[in-house]
This record gives structure tokens, C-alpha cells and sequence, in this order.
């Protein structure tokens, strides 16, 4: 008899409960409640670590779904009651498993319910029987699971639990005389049980005070799903990878559709604000050449835009006629000064090379009316839309898109919460956007050689020092 074995806990218990270990019935009793004491214990409230097992499936192409006993067979063990843990094995970096709560899996899943078949990235567990997994398996890999393993009844005098060896007399053989006793019935075996029960108390609260429970799996499936499969992300920089991030410095899921909505609202409202805004930004430059109309002057700037490929113009900066050679820009006019310096709508003046513009009410009007199909070049700040489609990309320059729009856009997510720890988020997330902003305006919309020196070559020239490589704002 080894010390701790089955044999060994059922005669302990028959002496603790002072039965005759030489009486079947009495010893057939003490197996029966060393075996209740047992199968309590583990299937208590914790997840007793000296029930986990780790080992290896191995998957099986395109097969999502792993029942507990498939799992068991592949651990080695009679069965398994949980899974803890799924890390995933595929190419070197892959991205190991991330635990999701079956309501979120199931909407991440249905972000891209075809997604092709790949490396899994996400797992859950359903019915205390299933182990879901996604994306589907492109091939073999095998994965390491940690479970917690199934308790079985002991059977044979050698069987031996999985508890600990140097805690499982003091925890079995007491818990077990206290069930044999009451059994018995009677005031002396009640209170004589009570105190069997009072020591199995004391030594319990000390064993899972220690290192015997196994956290349970935590919910974590991707921050705003930058850790998802890679058919579940947003591409970079797009406005769907955006409202991600904006989600994920809001602490907000983001496979959540309203979320990304209140996201993308918050990143249009930004994104207007700051390119509304008259600041001379860099990147909203551009330039094109568009044919005229011999006989015609004035045209409306959408169809200008359309000929330049850009959904608008916001302003004109500059205008050459790139048909007649050495000649200079046209001259940028005001409406009303055009008007008044030609008297172009009384005097039926005759069609020659345009010389000046002018713009109104969504029009261009170039002066005089061209006698020829002039090309002209134009230099233009191009107008700008709200992102719409997932696939759109904003026009900020993608240095500066998450070190500016997502943080400013996160805040005023938060600001809608009413939360007092979400407002102070928020405001945190406000001023790092703010102070962003200000360098990339500095760098993007500020004055600086060669164009300041082109436009007025001698601008500095009463000023000390060298300023060639400086900024000016």
C-alpha cells in the first residue's frame, strides 16, 4: 500500500471514522466517499492547476470545429472539462491564439464570414464540448493546448488522484470520514463529522490560497483588431483601419458595427475640420492642364475637376497658358474687377488669347474668350470629400494620419461616453492630437525654401544672418 494511493485513503478514512476496516459494508462505504470527497474537490469552483494538461492537436485543413473528447484523445487523457489555452503553430511571427467570448467570435467571424483559409487566430469555446477556431486552417499546423483535465473515480487499490502528493491525505481523508459519519447518523457521528469537516476546511482555505488555481481564459480577441486574421483588418491607412485604431484607443470593440460607426463619424468630423481650415496645406496642391473651348470662357469649376480627374476645386492658385510659348500666368482677378476693367458683357469684345480669370459661384471665367483650343496649365488646391467606403484614404499624409486624426477622433468617441474616466481619456488623447497637429501644420503648412525664395527672391535680404534652410511661418 503506497502512501496515498486509493488503498491507503479508504483505510485512513475507516480509522478516522472509527470503522471496522475488516467489514465489507464499511469498507465499501469509505471508497465511496473518498471517491465523493475526490470528484467534489475537483469539480469545485477553481480551476485547480494540478488538473492541467498540455499537449499538441494537430489540425486538420479547412476544419474549424474540435470536439473535447477529439482533444482529450490528442492530450493523452481520459477526457478534458475545459480548454485554457490555444496557441497556434504556422510560419515563424504568426500571431498566437486569442481567446474571444463566443457572441464576439461570432461577429468578428461575420466580418468576412468567406475569409480564405489561413493561419487560425481566434478561438472560443461553446457547450463545455467544442473548441471553435478561425480563420479555417490552410493546412496540418498543429496547435498546443492547455486543458483542464476530466477526474475519474478510483477503482483499483493502486489508482492515485491527480492532487498533489503532499496535500492529498489532508485533504481527502477528513472530507472523506465527515461523509462516512453523517451517513451514520445519530449526535455523536454528526458532531464527530463536523470536526472532521472544520480540519478539511483549514487545510482547504491553505491549498487554494497557493499556486493551485489556473486563471480562466481571458477575453481578449485583438485590440480594434489589430491582431486579427489579416482578411479581417482594414488595409493600412485606410478609413476602415482607421476607425479600428480610433476604436482601440477608445476601448471600444471594434467588431462591433456600431462602434466602427460612432468611429468613423468622429474621424469625418476631425478630418473636415482640419481640412477646412485655411491653412496652406501642402499636400492638397496639385496640378493639371485642361483644354478650352475656342469661343468659350466661362465653365463651371465641377466640370474643370472633372477634367483634372478630382472630385473639386477648392481654389485656384495659378493658371499659364501652356500653348503659347514665354507667355506669363494669367492675371487673377475678382469678379467685379473683371467686370469693370473689360466691360466684357456690353462692348462684344472679339475672342484672343486669355489673359486674366476670375471665379464666382462655383464658376471659372477666363478673359478674353479664347479664339483658339488653348491648353492651359493649372495650379490648384484640390477640394475634399468625407470618407466613406472602408477602402477610402484620406488625403492627410500617412505620416501624420494616426499621430494626429486617430487620437482626435478617439477623444471626441470618449467624450460622448458621459464618464468621467472616459472624459479624462479623452482629454489626454485631445492634447497628444493637438500638439501633433501643430507640428505637422508647421511642417506641411508653413512657408519655406525653395518656394518662399521663388515667389520673392530678395524676401530676406535685410535680415541678419543666413536663413537658407530655415522655416518661416
Amino acid at each position: 500500500m503506497a502512501t496515498g494511493d486509493f488503498q491507503d485513503l479508504y483505510t485512513r478514512t475507516i480509522y478516522a471514522a472509527q470503522r471496522d476496516p475488516n467489514v465489507a459494508a464499511d469498507v465499501a462505504r469509505a471508497k465511496e466517499a473518498v471517491n465523493e470527497a475526490y470528484l467534489s474537490l475537483c469539480d469545485s469552483g477553481p480551476q485547480w492547476s494540478f488538473l492541467t494538461s498540455q499537449g499538441t492537436q494537430t489540425l486538420t485543413t479547412n476544419q474549424t470545429s474540435y470536439s473535447y473528447s477529439t482533444i482529450a484523445t490528442s492530450l493523452g487523457v481520459s477526457g478534458i472539462t475545459d480548454v485554457l489555452a490555444w496557441s497556434f503553430g504556422g510560419p515563424a511571427g504568426s500571431a498566437p491564439g486569442h481567446y474571444a467570448r463566443w457572441e464576439d467570435f461570432w461577429a468578428i467571424k461575420q466580418l468576412n464570414p468567406s475569409l480564405a483559409a489561413g493561419v487560425p487566430h481566434l478561438w472560443t469555446t461553446y457547450g463545455r464540448s467544442q473548441v471553435e477556431i478561425w480563420p479555417k486552417p490552410q493546412s496540418g499546423y498543429s496547435a498546443t493546448v492547455l486543458a483542464m483535465r476530466k477526474a475519474t473515480e478510483l477503482v483499483n487499490n493502486s489508482d492515485t488522484t491527480l492532487i498533489p502528493q503532499g496535500w492529498v491525505t489532508k485533504l481527502l481523508v477528513p472530507a472523506a470520514a465527515a461523509i462516512l459519519l453523517r451517513q451514520e447518523g445519530g449526535s455523536d457521528a454528526v458532531s464527530e463529522a463536523n470536526n472532521h469537516e472544520n480540519t478539511y476546511k483549514a487545510v482547504y482555505e491553505q491549498f487554494a490560497a497557493g499556486p493551485m488555481v489556473f486563471s480562466t481564459p481571458v477575453a481578449h480577441p485583438t485590440p480594434a483588431q489589430i491582431l486579427l486574421p489579416g482578411g479581417l483588418k482594414g488595409t493600412s491607412g485606410t478609413f476602415l483601419e482607421l476607425a479600428q485604431r480610433v476604436c482601440y484607443e477608445a476601448n471600444q470593440p471594434s467588431w462591433i458595427a456600431y462602434n466602427l460607426t460612432r468611429a468613423k463619424e468622429a474621424i469625418n468630423a476631425v478630418y473636415r475640420t482640419i481640412l477646412d481650415t485655411p491653412d496652406p496645406w501642402d499636400f492638397l496642391e496639385r496640378e493639371g492642364q485642361i483644354e478650352l473651348t475656342a469661343g468659350q470662357g466661362t465653365y463651371t469649376l465641377s466640370s474643370i475637376a472633372t477634367a483634372l480627374g478630382v472630385p473639386a476645386i477648392r481654389q485656384l492658385l495659378n493658371v499659364v497658358n501652356d500653348t503659347v510659348s514665354n507667355s506669363s500666368p494669367l492675371e487673377p482677378m475678382g469678379w467685379p474687377e473683371l467686370e469693370s476693367l473689360t466691360k466684357s458683357t456690353q462692348d462684344g469684345e472679339t475672342n484672343d488669347v486669355p489673359a486674366a480669370f476670375a471665379m464666382w459661384d462655383g464658376k471659372i471665367r477666363f478673359w478674353p474668350a479664347p479664339n483658339l483650343n488653348y491648353k492651359l496649365g493649372l495650379y490648384y488646391i484640390v477640394g475634399t470629400s468625407e470618407l466613406s467606403a472602408d477602402s477610402d484614404v484620406p488625403v492627410i499624409p500617412n505620416e501624420w494620419v494616426h499621430e494626429v486624426l486617430v487620437p482626435l477622433a478617439a477623444a471626441r468617441v470618449l467624450y460622448q461616453s458621459g464618464d468621467a474616466a472616459q472624459i479624462q481619456k479623452g482629454q489626454l488623447l485631445e492634447g497628444r492630437g493637438q500638439s501633433q497637429l501643430k507640428l505637422m501644420r508647421e511642417a506641411r503648412a508653413a512657408a519655406k525654401n525653395p518656394t518662399l525664395r521663388l515667389q520673392a527672391p530678395r524676401f530676406s535680404a535685410d535680415l541678419p544672418g543666413s536663413y537658407a534652410q530655415d522655416w518661416y511661418f
